[in-house]
């Protein structure tokens, strides 16, 4: 089934779309973050923003001047127009900016990444006001909206007037700016009050320019007219709010950065990219993205900028996150039951990419160019196969290395690999056996056991449940996390290269798939290379004891290169399962059986092993800490919760949407191990990492162009060996088997 799903994705149209909106949403709040880090460097937000503005529309002016030019059939201009133009820009691109700015000021990134999921529900609450939207108790999604605002206005209201009890704190110094600005409620209360008036103020922007649009349906020119007002506006405006002279003298530095940073990147990149990722994937696809800002500017804030993470803003930031999506939904339902016209008057008010914290006007206006287009293209997008699926995957990329982190805590702690390894398989063999059990029995028409297959179970359960398991665990013991997540992306090399030697798949060097599996299979291993063997100077470090037993681990070469030795021999053996368990697959239909006994004699294997690799009898007491948090962690998370939402994912997307969010596991990794484990990032690491995730997605167009090349019956032999859940770090049989019973 899940051949069929994912025959619909291809990489230009799917996948790249995807990374796109991965870039702009961490480019967004590095943005914020490093305009955060100017400000509290003495950097006012009004120079920051004329700047900005001033760079940014100088880059875009070519381009704008020039679509305006070629369009013949451009609809007249009149004063009425030019004054609405102007009005847009005075609220988007002036008064927007400086009270979403000073808001940062005296709050944090963390606070306008997540009031900015307000925008659709200020934006409802708005179209109500001027009669343009109707409330319908009748509806279900004109309750959705309804709920969804009063939900997400509730969790901004927490998230502003209750920071709560400390979650996690980085100690600073006492004259840090960061904490100066943290640790006064007045001032965070103060700034959250101006980013909800800068997102009322965005609010009444997009009703405007909403009617504007339908009055006046050239998109450029509105684009241009109005980023030309606002940019005017925000110089005129200037001297009144920062009259010193000296403060608008650019020196080299954290303000300098900003600006080119924000200009570069929030103006030109983003545009460029929101443009193209509404044109090929709509409207619903780019706003799903927002509420994940909201978890890269805490790690930002927390990593950077020496930000606190409160329990009141935790559970504000969630329920406005949910509060967004219920609006969502209710738009993405009311749109599915009108005819298309009355959709595209409705196109540009529910627009969602309009929340931007730096120049909303430039960005969602030129987006909007797209949309009539991009409504075409969303009506695939649901809401369960589409949008659930990525929210799925991102928390499991999000959990298993979480997972990882734990573990690597506990380690560090005294805790021996093969006692987690043990204790994690069984708790979640106990799990998940009453429900395999269950699926067995019930399942007649199960084909006849042989001992030949009852052997290759053996050999299954040995191979990835046992060693794979001892070698990851014993690989992140020496080495970290962030290698193990690195290496991980590795399996698709090393499948390959194993198949060749077995003979399952051949080398055409006149074929641009088989180039491509074994350019990115030599790519990948070259990354490999790189991160095992040379970690270059430090580019970001975390200062720590003497005593930490992080810095111990981390500051021995030889152990580093000995645990990505092990980390690689784990991913071998892993390959060579793949392969195993794909002509297991081919000759023993029923994926439940073979699941339960090779789970089963994985888990006994681990349990006979385990006296030889610990026979301290000591080691096996489990006490109530962070080893038993790993165990009950890694059960739940890594094996029940990961596996049911594998296959879900790949029953509803296919194994290409499931295998292109592995690379993300390395970022998260990188700041999991920084933030809590005190790791330091190396230069070496960092392109390694780079390269490896580049040679992973080579081999996996390889293998997505060489399926589109394929009859139907021969993709759905080729399915088991290419799948990519089975390079997950704790227990792949687990989870890959039970993953590919889709």
């Amino acid at each position: 089934m899940a051949i069929k799903r994912s025959e619909s994705w291809s990489w230009m149209n799917d996948v790249m779309p995807f990374v796109a909106m991965l870039m702009i949403t961490c480019f967004d709040m590095s943005v914020l973050t490093i305009v955060k880090a100017a400000m509290n460097d003495g950097m006012p937000s009004i120079v920051y923003i004329v700047y900005h503005d001033a760079l940014g529309m100088l880059i875009l002016l070519p381009f704008y001047i020039i679509g305006i030019c070629r369009n013949d059939r451009r609809p007249p201009l009149s004063f009425h127009l030019l004054f609405r133009f102007f009005v847009l820009g005075l609220l988007g691109l002036c008064l927007y900016q400086v009270l979403a700015y000073e808001g940062v000021y005296y709050s944090s990134p963390t606070m306008a990444s997540a009031l900015q999921n307000l925008t659709p529900a200020n934006t409802f609450l708005i179209a109500v006001a001027f009669r343009m939207e109707k409330i319908d108790i009748r509806s279900s999604s004109s309750l959705a909206k309804l709920s969804g605002t009063i939900i997400a206005i509730s969790g901004a209201m927490l998230f502003t007037f209750y920071q709560g009890p400390e979650i996690f704190h980085k100690n600073l110094s006492p004259d840090s700016s960061n904490q100066l600005h943290l640790s006064r409620p007045s001032d965070w209360i103060f700034g959250g009050l101006i980013l909800v008036a800068g997102g009322v103020v965005g609010a009444i922007w997009n009703v405007l320019q909403s009617a504007t649009a339908r009055e006046y349906s050239d998109q450029r020119t509105i684009v241009f007219f109005f980023c030309l007002f606002g940019t005017i506006q925000c110089i005129v405006l200037s001297p009144f709010l920062e009259p010193d002279l000296n403060a608008w003298v650019l020196q080299p530095g954290i303000g300098m950065i900003a600006v080119v940073f924000g200009a570069v990147f929030s103006v030109v990149f983003r545009s460029t990219a929101i443009t193209w990722c509404l044109e090929k994937k709509g409207p619903v696809f780019v706003a799903m993205f927002s509420p994940l800002s909201i978890v890269i500017a805490v790690i930002m804030g927390v990593t950077f900028l020496g930000d606190s993470l409160h329990l009141g803003s935790a559970i504000g930031a969630v329920i406005v996150a949910t509060g967004f999506y219920t609006v969502m939904w209710g738009q993405a339902k009311e749109k599915n039951m009108l005819p298309m016209a009355a959709r595209d008057d409705l196109s540009t008010l529910d627009e969602p990419c309009s929340s931007d914290q730096t120049s909303p006007l430039i960005l969602s206006k030129n987006e909007s160019n797209c949309y009539n287009m991009a409504i075409k293209r969303s009506e695939a997008w649901s809401w369960m196969n589409d949008v659930m699926p990525f929210v799925a995957m991102l928390m499991i990329t999000c959990s298993d290395m979480s997972a990882l982190t734990i573990v690597k805590a506990a380690m560090n702690d005294g805790m021996a690999s093969i006692v987690y390894v043990v204790y994690h398989d069984v708790l979640g063999m106990l799990i998940l056996l009453p429900f395999y059990i269950i699926g067995i029995c019930r399942n007649d028409r199960r084909p006849q056991l042989s001992f030949h297959l009852l052997f290759r179970f053996f050999i299954l359960g040995l191979l990835g449940l046992c060693l794979n398991q001892v070698l990851a665990n014993e690989g992140v013991y020496y080495s970290s996390p962030t290698m193990a997540s690195a290496l991980q992306n590795l399996a698709p090399a090393n499948t390959f290269l194993i198949a060749v030697a077995f003979r399952m798949e051949k080398i055409d060097i006149r074929s641009s798939s088989s180039l491509a599996k074994l350019s990115g299979t030599i790519i990948a291993i070259s990354g490999a290379m790189l991160f095992t063997f040379y970690q270059g100077p430090e580019i970001f470090h975390k200062n720590m004891s003497p005593d930490s037993s992080n810095q111990l681990h981390l500051s021995r070469p030889s152990d580093w290169i000995f645990g990505g030795l092990i980390l690689i021999a784990g991913g071998v053996v892993g390959a060579i399962w793949n392969v195993l368990q794909s002509a297991t697959a081919r000759e023993f239909s029923d994926q439940r059986t073979i699941v339960f006994f090779f789970c089963l004699f994985g888990t006994i294997q681990c349990i006979v092993l385990s006296p030889f690799l610990e026979p301290d009898l000591n080691a096996w007491a489990l006490q109530p800490g962070i080893g038993m948090i790993a165990v009950v962690y890694g059960a739940v998370f890594s094996v029940v919760f990961r596996s049911t939402a594998i296959t879900w994912c790949l029953e509803k997307k296919g194994p290409v949407f499931v295998a292109m969010f592995s690379p993300l596991s390395i970022v998260i990794a990188v700041i999991l191990g920084v933030t809590f484990l005190g790791d330091s990032l190396h230069l070496g690491s960092a392109i390694g990492a780079v390269i490896v995730a580049t040679g992973f997605y080579t081999v996996m167009w390889g293998q997505a162009k060489e399926k589109n090349m394929l009859p139907m019956t021969t993709r759905v032999d080729l399915n088991t060996l290419d799948q990519q859940g089975s390079s997950d770090q704790t227990s792949p049989l687990i989870l890959s088997k039970n993953e590919s019973n889709r």
